[in-house]
C-alpha cells in the first residue's frame, strides 16, 4: 500500500533519510507520556527536527505545530517547550559556527532565500491506461492524496468512535493530519514528508484492518483488488497488447 500511495518512494533517498529522523523523534516523544521531567527527551527529539530543517528550511514553519501536537502526551509544559526550542536552535548554532570558521557565511542568505521561497506542487502526471491505447492523465499528488485518505479515514473514524483508543494512536492521528496538510500548504516539503506520511498511514490503518472477525477481511481485499486492477491494466496496455 505504501507503493500505491507513492510509487516514487523507493527513489526518494532524501525523504527516506528524513523518515528515519522523524520516526526517531516521534518515538522519543511518544515515550514521554505523563512524564513531567521529559525535558531531555524533548530536547533530543526537536534537535533531530531542527537538523531536518537545515536541509529543508520551510520545515521550520511546522515546528510550532509539532510542539503543540506533543500536548497529547500530557508532558508538555513551559520547561519542555523551552527544551524543544533549545533543541531546534542547537543545530543552527553548530552550523553557524562551522560557516563562520570556514568563511562561508554567505550560505546563510541561501538558506533564507529557500525559507521564503514560494514553490508549487510537483507537476508529475500518472498515465492510467483505459483501453484502446488511450490513457487517463491524473496528477500524482491527487492520486497519493486519494489513496492516503482511503486508508486513513476509516481508521480515523474507528479510533474516534472507540473509547479504548490509546494516547499514542490519537497523537499519531493528529500528526498524520498535520503532515498531510503541510505537504499541500508547503509544497517544498512534499518529498521530505511523503515517506513519513506513508509510514503513519500504515500505522493508523493497521488497527482498523487487523481483526479476528472474518467479515472485516473484505476491506484490505477491496483495496488490494483495486490496486491489482490498475496494475493489470498497465501491464496489458503496455506489454501484453503488443
Amino acid at each position: 500500500m505504501g507503493c500505491a500511495i507513492n510509487p516514487q518512494l523507493a527513489s526518494w533517498q532524501e525523504g527516506t533519510i528524513y523518515l528515519v529522523l522523524i520516526a526517531l523523534a516521534y518515538h522519543i516523544i511518544s515515550d514521554t507520556y505523563r512524564n513531567p521531567d521529559a525535558m531531555g527527551s524533548y530536547f533530543a527529539a526537536f534537535c533531530l527536527t531542527g537538523t531536518i530543517s537545515l536541509q529543508s528550511p520551510q520545515f521550520l514553519f511546522l515546528i510550532p505545530v509539532l510542539i503543540s501536537c506533543c500536548g497529547f502526551m500530557q508532558s508538555l509544559h513551559l520547561r519542555t517547550i523551552l527544551a524543544s526550542l533549545l533543541g531546534v536552535l542547537t543545530p543552527y548554532w553548530t552550523a553557524f559556527c562551522i560557516l563562520f570558521l570556514t568563511g562561508k557565511t554567505h550560505l546563510i542568505q541561501t538558506f533564507i532565500n529557500e525559507l521564503t521561497a514560494s514553490v508549487a506542487l510537483p507537476s508529475m502526471q500518472l498515465q492510467i491506461p483505459i483501453g484502446g491505447g488511450d490513457s487517463l492523465s491524473v496528477p500524482m499528488t491527487a492520486l497519493q492524496l486519494a489513496w492516503t485518505l482511503l486508508l486513513i479515514l476509516p481508521a480515523i473514524a474507528h479510533h474516534v468512535l472507540s473509547t479504548t483508543s490509546a494516547v499514542r494512536v490519537r497523537a499519531n492521528r493528529y500528526m498524520q493530519i498535520t503532515l498531510l496538510v503541510a505537504t499541500h500548504l508547503l509544497p517544498s516539503l512534499y518529498i521530505v514528508l511523503q515517506p513519513t506520511i506513508v509510514a503513519l498511514t500504515a500505522i493508523l490503518g493497521y488497527g482498523f484492518f487487523a481483526t479476528e472477525k472474518r467479515r472485516r477481511n473484505i476491506r484490505p481485499i477491496i483495496l488490494l483488488s483495486i490496486w491489482l486492477f490498475l496494475l493489470g491494466l498497465y501491464v496489458w496496455n503496455n506489454f501484453l497488447i503488443y
